[in-house]
């Protein structure tokens, strides 16, 4: 693992320019207005996006459309699925906060989708050809090679459960490669490195499952 790069005897005024510029380029290269990444599919209870760092929310029905960046939030017991753009489900459980930073069609053909995702609290689950993307998590970062995984804190900590692909759970203190249809890992302490990686029993996998599951 390599250490944290520290520059010594540089001159401020250039840290300053350089800083300028890259926020400058940040600004220019925002888009105008948010793409669409999914619609809601199905909902249960009470479901709200906003945009990031606005307090104004708009509650989510059937056939709702959902922005890149808006904020998906779900109250106790509510469950909120997307059909996402271009292919693929994300299901949210209770009391969630997720993002839809980007997802787009990548260039390895086959449906094959990019995308990126940031997920604040409760359960999600993710389906679908996202090879290549990733979902940033408080304790570790999910490099998804996978099709169908699960994600959300169980049984005292942080657990990511993989239905079929590969995913890398990755943390400061090591990375976990789930590669086996069932597996799952948890993370207790991001510096310490994933842990208790298995396949994961019935009643636990259900347990998982069912946090996210919209009922019929």
């Amino acid at each position: 693992m390599k250490g944290i790069a520290r520059f010594r005897g540089v001159v401020p005024g250039v840290l300053l320019l350089v800083a300028l510029i890259i926020m400058a380029l940040a600004v220019l290269s925002r888009p105008a207005a948010a793409e669409t990444v999914g619609t809601v599919a199905r909902v249960q209870g009470d479901a709200f996006a906003r945009a990031e760092g606005v307090a104004d929310r708009r509650p989510l029905a059937i056939g709702a459309a959902v922005g890149s960046g808006e904020v998906l939030t779900t109250g106790p017991g509510a469950r909120l699925e997307l059909a996402l753009t271009g292919g693929g489900t994300l299901q949210l459980g209770a009391n969630a906060a997720f993002v839809v930073d980007a997802l787009a069609l990548g260039d390895g053909g086959g449906g094959v989708l990019s995308t990126a995702m940031r997920l604040f609290g409760g359960p999600f689950r993710l389906l679908g050809n996202h090879e290549g993307g990733r979902v940033t998590t408080p304790p570790a970062v999910i490099g998804i090679r996978g099709t169908d995984l699960w994600g959300g804190f169980i049984d005292g900590g942080f657990g990511v459960l993989l239905q079929q692909g590969v995913v890398d759970v990755i943390t400061p203190g090591g990375v976990a490669t789930l590669d086996e249809a069932g597996e799952g890992v948890m993370v207790f302490d991001p510096t310490a490195g994933p842990r208790d990686q298995r396949v994961w029993g019935a009643a636990k996998t259900a347990r998982a499952l069912d946090s996210v599951a919209v009922a019929e």
